[in-house]
C-alpha cells in the first residue's frame, strides 16, 4: 500500500493505534466468531454465547468503520496509510464475511485492493487459501 507523505507524528501515531486495534481487538473477535477458522461461512459457525457476542461486536466495529468512510477515503484522510493495509489484512482473513450492510467500508476495501503491491501483500494468504 502507499504510504502518505505528509508523516507527521500525530499520523504515525494514530496509524499505530488503528493496527493495534485492528490485531488485539477486531482480529480477535473475528477470531472468536468463526471459532478460530477465519474462513468459516457464518451459517456455519456455533451459537455459543463467545460467538454470538462477537459478531455482535464485529457488527459495531463494522458499524463504526462505515461511518468513519462518510467523511474519509481512507483510516487517515485522502491517502492510504500502513494501517490500512493491516486493517485490510484483517477482513482478508474473514473474507467469508458478507459486507453487503456495511457499503463504504465495501468501498474502501476496494480502493486497498487497488494500491500498487496489494497483489504482493497479499500473495501469501491467497496461496493459503487455493
Amino acid at each position: 500500500a502507499v504510504v502518505s507523505t505528509q508523516s507527521t507524528g500525530g499520523h504515525v501515531s494514530q496509524a499505530f493505534s488503528w493496527i493495534h486495534w485492528a490485531i488485539s481487538v477486531l482480529h480477535r473477535d473475528l477470531y472468536h466468531m468463526s471459532e478460530g477458522e477465519l474462513q468459516k461461512r457464518p451459517e456455519e459457525m456455533a451459537q455459543s454465547d463467545l460467538v454470538r457476542n462477537s459478531l455482535d461486536s464485529v457488527s459495531l466495529y463494522f458499524d463504526m468503520l462505515d461511518k468513519i468512510f462518510e467523511t474519509r477515503d481512507f483510516l487517515l484522510g485522502r491517502e492510504a496509510w500502513f494501517c490500512d493495509s493491516a486493517l485490510a489484512l484483517v477482513l482478508e482473513n474473514a473474507r467469508t464475511l458478507d459486507l453487503t450492510s456495511w457499503p463504504r467500508l465495501r468501498s474502501w476495501l476496494e480502493r486497498i485492493r487497488l494500491q500498487p503491491n496489494w497483489d504482493l501483500v497479499t500473495a501469501d494468504t491467497r496461496a493459503r487459501n487455493s
